[in-house]
């Protein structure tokens, strides 16, 4: 955003058409965004998956959420569809755009309905061990690294630092690690984890299913500024695992640390 504004200014400066170079900037921005979020897709399938398909299921569903809410960017709509394809496939996919079109009916300010979404999209993905491992590689990040690194040359390179969770037979094992990219492509076609460690991320699990229901059964039936403080509550739940937890247990209720 610092640099955007910045680019605003010397353009005022020169005295150059803000809004046609802004609506430019813009379309050019969201046209590059959409691009990568669909390669990254097709980068997170295994050669014999049908990239066809998974991308046609997605453009119908992204297309059903821009109808649900016209007046969020498409682009940032199309993240939140990634996210969830990226972490389960879109197997949930039906609840998420039941759950999207009630948020529609009952949340009238836009405002609100934009919080309210963006709350319920983090509540169908977790940033588990696979999940990051593709984000590490997805074409979003090689377009924030070259953004970043290409002007400083050849001479240095980038270190991940990653510490990775995993609960097996009720202990908690915690280590840290530099994954290479090999690590991270076996990692994260590795869904199957979750299903062979049921107690994996089960914290956040609870955590993501009482924050839905209360989008749903509570928040919504507040009124006007109590439904607003109501969401950042929930919307500032986030961060560290252990920050997370602690959150969670101060803004929902009972103990989920």
């Amino acid at each position: 955003h610092n640099w955007s504004a910045f680019q605003i200014g010397r353009k005022w400066v020169e005295g150059i058409d803000l809004n046609l170079d802004y609506d430019q900037d813009v379309e050019s921005e969201e046209k590059k965004s959409l691009t990568l979020i669909r390669q990254s897709l097709k980068e997170s399938m295994l050669p014999w998956h049908s990239k066809k398909s998974i991308l046609k299921f997605f453009n119908r569903d992204l297309g059903m959420l821009e109808r649900f809410f016209p007046e969020i960017p498409k682009s940032y709509l199309a993240r939140y569809m990634h996210d969830i394809y990226i972490y389960d496939r879109g197997q949930m996919m039906d609840s998420f755009m039941e759950d999207a079109s009630f948020l529609k009916d009952f949340y009238k300010d836009a405002q609100e309905r934009q919080h309210a979404l963006s709350i319920l999209v983090r509540t169908y993905f977790i940033k588990d061990e696979v999940f990051i491992s593709h984000a590490m590689l997805s074409p979003m990040q090689r377009d924030r690294d070259h953004k970043l690194y290409a002007n400083l040359g050849k001479s240095f390179t980038k270190t991940r630092i990653n510490r990775p969770s995993f609960d097996v037979f009720g202990k908690t094992i915690e280590f840290d690690l530099s994954p290479k990219d090999w690590m991270l492509k076996i990692m994260r076609h590795l869904r199957l984890l979750r299903t062979i460690l049921p107690s994996w991320h089960a914290k956040e699990k609870e955590i993501a299913k009482e924050i839905r229901r209360q989008l749903k059964e509570e928040v919504s039936k507040l009124e006007h500024g109590k439904r607003y403080q109501a969401l950042k509550k929930l919307e500032n739940i986030k961060g560290y695992r252990q920050v997370r937890y602690e959150k969670a247990a101060r803004r929902l209720g009972g103990d989920r640390s």
